[in-house]
């Protein structure tokens, strides 16, 4: 399969339902990788980007709201 026709997904769902585990499988078997979430944001707050400014102001308001 070419690169151009991989699809890339993103996986959620509760706290322990198996996310991680059907990730792994999925990169081994279609030879992918797979980035975290919460450790890609972590990332880019240790940096001081503009995306993780515009993640947390996100993420700020939307707590307040719940």
């Amino acid at each position: 399969m070419k690169d151009k026709d991989k699809l890339n997904l993103i996986l959620v769902g509760p706290e322990k339902c198996g996310k991680t585990t059907v990730a792994n499988y999925l990169a081994q078997e279609h030879q992918r990788g797979v980035v975290q979430l919460n450790r890609l944001y972590d990332w880019h707050l240790k940096r001081g980007t503009a995306l993780a400014e515009k993640a947390k102001a996100y993420l700020e308001k939307r707590d307040a709201d719940l």
